[in-house]
């Protein structure tokens, strides 16, 4: 439960069918992406907590990723239409705790490196802008959306 966020939401949970239909194993991905009608809109992947690089080592993450980022990328549901692929960690290292986020796909500028500060906020904003949805809180509502990443 840990690494998946909304297995926390009672709205999520509270419906066992529901639940079931929506939170699928990473397994089922690889099937998933052979077509692009078989995506909803959003898809979170969360690894496990060796392959998120809580557990284990770095080169294990980056191991598993170096496996799913070219299959998704490679898939009809990004080929055929406008995607965007969002890769980043939740903590960092140092006094600032600056992680590292990567936006891939063709929704994403290519060989882009934004100068602009942002937080885990920005991203959830982002979403939110694109997708015309009200900020679920001032934290995300003040925080820059990142427009700079994105054709």
């Amino acid at each position: 439960m840990k690494p998946n966020p909304f297995m926390y939401y009672p709205s999520v949970t509270d419906s066992h069918a529901s639940c079931t239909a929506h939170v699928v194993p990473v397994t089922q991905l690889s099937e998933d992406l052979k077509a692009a009608s078989s995506l909803p809109n959003y898809v979170f992947i969360s690894p496990d907590l060796c392959n998120d690089m809580h557990d284990c080592s770095v080169s294990a993450g980056d191991t598993w990723l170096s496996h799913q980022v070219p299959d998704i990328l490679a898939s009809p549901a990004f080929t055929t239409q406008k995607s965007l692929l969002v890769i980043t960690w939740d903590e960092g290292e140092g006094e600032n705790n600056t992680v590292a986020t990567i936006f891939a796909g063709s929704a994403a500028r290519q060989s882009y490196k934004s100068s602009l500060p942002y937080s885990h906020y920005s991203l959830l904003h982002t979403i939110e802008s694109l997708w015309g949805l009200a900020p679920l809180s001032d934290n995300d509502k003040n925080a820059p959306v990142m427009r700079d990443l994105l054709k």
